[in-house]
């Protein structure tokens, strides 16, 4: 029996389920239903006589644990294959193939082996519900999708079996509101960090021209947000510094260097120049992360993302 967790964003258009993970060894899984009602006894009347007033809906649950070793799951990231993929209705597609995938594994789409804790990783960075638009849906077998949220995940890991994960995660049947009402802006979307040629393209892109000499950050646009963004800050800090605003650049001057349509990115300075007092130095290890800029002043910062000077 196949069970499928899946992380739909934005709308529910076939092949839109953004990320997908299949249970590779299942412990226990545990579906539960909830009905309130509230009891009202009557003075001088039997229990049988007891009036039972329901004034709450009901609530179904999904509890689910399961192992993750090391070449373990099967991933899918940015579209999914149509044959898996969610529609409004509630059913799933037929047909269609993968496309318009990250290529660093375990995002890449079919991966099917990775390193436990980079599949941990995975859960903690990329699979928590984080926007308004955030929906997850669990398939079950044959039965009826399941759509709703999820509540809780837990990773642990023993002395006793330490190249073999537990986890658990919890599931809410039903449909999520946001009661967020904030000015400022919520996270960029999708931040990574790679290291590209002088164009700002990646070994796997087209035009493509060895060597690698420069660091190019990538993102998409928040969507929970009550104003136009009208820049993003950028903040960067290398092994031995703190952080610091390298960029506030406006969004008509980032660049889209790789060609993924709705991709916002921006090129770090080549090896050795230098920018204010700070040398851009090889084989230093730099962090980064963005603040999307809108008129209620800075949002939410991405994830902090590191990669090493070329």
């Amino acid at each position: 029996m196949a069970i499928i967790m899946y992380k739909v964003t934005q709308n529910l258009g076939s092949a839109n389920a953004s990320l997908k993970y299949t249970i590779p060894n299942l412990d226990n899984l545990t579906l539960g239903l909830s009905s309130p009602v509230s009891p009202m006894a009557l003075p001088q009347e039997s229990a049988k006589e007891n009036i039972l007033v329901k004034m709450e809906g009901n609530t179904q649950t999904l509890s689910i644990s399961w192992k993750i070793a090391d070449l373990s799951g099967t991933f899918a990231q940015n579209g999914i294959a149509s044959s898996d993929a969610i529609t409004p209705a509630g059913t799933l597609d037929s047909g269609g193939s993968l496309t318009g995938n990250d290529t660093t594994p375990p995002n890449d789409s079919g991966v099917t082996n990775a390193p436990a804790t980079d599949v941990v990783n995975w859960f903690l960075s990329e699979f928590q519900g984080k926007d308004i638009t955030d929906k997850f849906y669990f398939k079950v077998g044959d039965m009826t999708i399941m759509e709703g949220f999820m509540t809780k995940m837990n990773f642990s890991i023993s002395g006793s079996s330490p190249v073999v994960w537990s986890a658990q995660a919890d599931f809410i049947v039903g449909n999520v509101i946001n009661m967020y009402d904030g000015d400022s802006s919520s996270e960029p979307r999708s931040f990574a960090v790679k290291q590209v040629d002088n164009a700002g393209k990646h070994s796997s892109e087209g035009g493509y021209s060895a060597p690698n000499n420069r660091i190019r950050l990538s993102w998409t646009s928040p969507t929970d947000t009550s104003s136009t963004v009208t820049s993003y800050k950028i903040f960067k800090r290398s092994a031995k510094d703190d952080f610091l605003e390298a960029a506030d650049v406006a969004v008509g001057s980032l660049g889209n260097y790789s060609g993924v349509s709705g991709s916002l990115e921006w090129l770090d300075v080549t090896t050795g120049t230098t920018v204010g007092d700070k040398t851009q130095t090889s084989l230093l290890k730099y962090t980064y992360y963005v603040k999307a800029v809108n008129t209620g002043g800075d949002g939410l910062p991405t994830e902090q993302k590191s990669v090493q000077q070329p």
